[in-house]
């Protein structure tokens, strides 16, 4: 059995997020699946945790996807420290104003080449579930617009709607 996994967030890429992905790649094996996984390009993230490439299954084929203009480019060209830690001010009016227009999340400009890479890889009928995980919540959008013929799970890490730490800018949105 073969399953495809879509994950913005995964390693080099480092935080608490993807430590939830890594151990279903762990553990998968031993139950006789098989994994591909759809990530981000590792030269993107804000924060990163080379520690963690260990971590994943040799057996494991990672597909990259650039974030296009994500707000994970800004934050990261825009004032990264040490140590992975969230960005200042900049970022945070960057990512307020990103609210209004990217609906679910300011990743939704990864959707596209994401959503390229998935039906690709898809389309070789090699995979028995499309397993999709977040935040951020853009990656169910792949999910939901793959038109795959195998069943979609999708994994929310964090709730979609009402998070301690986020606010949306209307209720609208």
């Amino acid at each position: 059995m073969r399953a495809l996994f879509v994950s913005c967030f995964f390693p080099p890429i480092g935080g608490g997020g993807v430590q939830r992905i890594l151990k279903f790649l762990k553990y998968l094996p031993d139950h006789g699946w098989s994994t591909d996984v759809v990530a981000a390009h590792e030269s993107d993230p804000w924060i990163r945790d080379d520690s963690l490439l260990e971590e994943i299954p040799a057996s494991v084929q990672v597909h990259r996807v650039p974030l296009a203009l994500s707000l994970g480019r800004l934050r990261r060209r825009d004032n990264v420290r040490s140590g992975g830690s969230r960005p200042a001010r900049r970022y945070d009016r960057l990512r307020k104003l990103a609210g209004w227009g990217l609906v679910p999340d300011g990743y939704l400009p990864w959707e596209p080449p994401a959503l390229r890479q998935v039906r690709r890889l898809l389309d070789t009928g090699r995979f028995d579930v499309l397993v999709t995980t977040s935040p951020p919540d853009s990656a169910h959008i792949v999910g939901l617009l793959a038109g795959s013929k195998v069943p979609w799970v999708a994994d929310f890490r964090d709730p979609w709607t009402q998070r301690v730490h986020f606010q949306p800018p209307t209720p609208f949105h």
